[in-house]
């Protein structure tokens, strides 16, 4: 049994990312393991001609297409979309009626569309049925083993990273100003700020923060600029708190991946993100409301919470790691062995 991993639909993706997104890794083991025979990994690169051999290693390959039209499933293989493109649609349409096909939910209104056996759910546990007969199946995203905790010498160069790859309203980073302002009152010093990521132009909270920062008001924040994820383990394991300010869609790998480097949680809004990450109170933080600063200030300046980095680390290492991910999935995958059938899946409810 092949799995063809639909991965991303970009003009200049390289496959060194694709490295550190734990995906990668979790294929690998998939085929190390036995639970499939091979893998490829579908890059739809549509400024580059041709189909393109990016890595052929341990029975995975990585491959270029500027069109999904020259991908070609074999009988049995099995269909994961990463993320639902409207230009792949007629090509999960010509394949749809002959291969299992699964696809990640990003709590987006992709999930309703009806291309999908099975649907990949990780904001809470429950395993269901769901309309049309499409399995809702409780899932982990695989956090690569790239994230780590480092050991750096204590105390931490900042007191807290907000964000990660993207700045704008919808991510929240703007709550971080008002937070710093209240810390300040109830400690007299500067709250240390990371916050790496690329800005989004058109928001308005997002320029009016841009604007107080760019006229020199908050020294104590270092704004990097995008970076790739390589880098992004030496930015959280640089800070002792991630702060995860999304105030809508569902929460991304940031809080996963900047606790397997040992940064301890605030979660504004939990309902966006899976239950272990914030369910434990020894990790994270959840204010009495997302918009409540003062609290998270007083939380921040009254931290007594002694549990280690690497507590942390092994925590979200445990909860997110490929052990836990290729457990859910193997039951899936023995189940794509048997013969295209959706009343199977009711027996794994």
């Amino acid at each position: 049994m092949n799995l063809i991993y639909l991965y991303v639909r970009h003009r200049n993706f390289r496959v060194e990312q694709l490295k550190t997104d734990g995906h990668y890794g979790l294929i690998h083991e998939l085929v190390r393991r036995g639970i499939i025979d091979s893998a490829r990994i579908i890059m739809d690169n549509y400024a580059v001609d041709g189909v393109h051999v990016l890595e052929d290693q341990g029975g995975v390959t990585i491959e270029s297409h500027h069109s999904l039209d020259t991908v070609e499933p074999q009988a049995g293989d099995v269909i994961y979309v990463r993320a639902a493109w409207k230009p792949w649609i007629p090509w999960i349409e010509k394949y749809l009626p002959d291969h299992w096909i699964m696809h990640y939910d990003a709590n987006a209104g992709r999930k309703a569309w009806p291309y999908w056996d099975v649907e990949l759910f990780d904001l809470n546990e429950e395993n269901k049925i769901g309309q049309g007969g499409k399995l809702w199946w409780h899932y982990r995203k695989p956090i690569s083993p790239e994230f780590k905790n480092l050991d750096l010498p204590e105390p931490s160069q900042f007191d807290v990273c907000v964000g990660a790859s993207h700045i704008y309203d919808r991510k929240g980073q703007f709550r971080i100003l008002p937070i710093a302002k209240k810390f300040k009152k109830l400690t007299g010093r500067d709250l240390k700020i990371v916050m790496p990521g690329c800005y989004y132009s058109h928001e308005r909270q997002t320029q009016a923060m841009r604007a107080e920062i760019n006229d020199g008001k908050w020294p104590n924040i270092w704004m990097p600029g995008w970076l790739p994820r390589a880098e992004m383990v030496e930015v959280y394991n640089s800070a002792k708190f991630f702060y995860a300010a999304t105030c809508g869609g569902q929460g991304d790998r940031c809080v996963p991946e900047s606790g397997t480097c040992g940064c301890r949680q605030i979660i504004g809004l939990p309902k966006n993100h899976p239950p272990y990450a914030y369910s434990n109170p020894l990790i994270s933080y959840i204010p009495p409301h997302q918009d409540d600063f003062e609290a998270i200030a007083r939380y921040l300046a009254e931290d007594r919470n002694d549990l280690s980095r690497s507590a942390v680390a092994e925590y979200f290492k445990h909860e997110a790691g490929m052990d836990t991910a290729i457990r859910i999935l193997e039951p899936l995958f023995f189940l794509f062995r048997e013969k295209k059938n959706r009343e199977l899946l009711k027996e794994l409810v």
